[in-house]
C-alpha cells in the first residue's frame, strides 16, 4: 500500500477525529498522543470471511507554529527547511512562481501521513 502525505497550514487535529467519527461511525477510533506526533487509527471489524480493515493517520505539527522557518525547533520544521533547500537547487524561469512556492512551504505547519 502506498503512503500519501498531506501538508496544511491549519491546526485541526480534533476536526480530523470528528470527521472520522462522523463518516465512519462503526469504526473503533484510537487516538495516540506522543510528544511530537499524534496518530489516529480507525478500525472496522471483520466479518466471518473478511479481515478487519484499518486506516492509520500520523499527524505532526510544528513545535512553534509560524509563517517562517527561522528557528528549527522540531523535526517537521527541519524537514520543511530541507525541502526549501532542495528546491532552491533547481533553476526557475519564472521567479515569481518560485517565490510563491517558497512562501507556501514556509507557511506549512502540519504534516498528515495516510
Amino acid at each position: 500500500m502506498e503512503n500519501c502525505t498531506l501538508y496544511s497550514h491549519k491546526l485541526e487535529f480534533e476536526k480530523i477525529v470528528q470527521l472520522l467519527k462522523k463518516h465512519v461511525p462503526k469504526a473503533h477510533i484510537d487516538v495516540q498522543d506522543q510528544e511530537e506526533n499524534k496518530s489516529i487509527t480507525a478500525t472496522l471489524k471483520g466479518g466471518f470471511f473478511r479481515k478487519a480493515k484499518s486506516l492509520k493517520l500520523n499527524y505532526r505539527q510544528r513545535k512553534n507554529p509560524s509563517y517562517t522557518l527561522d528557528k528549527v525547533a522540531c523535526g517537521l520544521t527541519q524537514n520543511l527547511e530541507g525541502m526549501v533547500n532542495y528546491i532552491q537547487a533547481f533553476p526557475a524561469k519564472n521567479e515569481a512562481i518560485k517565490k510563491n512556492f517558497y512562501t507556501k512551504l514556509r507557511r506549512l505547519i502540519v504534516k498528515l501521513l495516510l
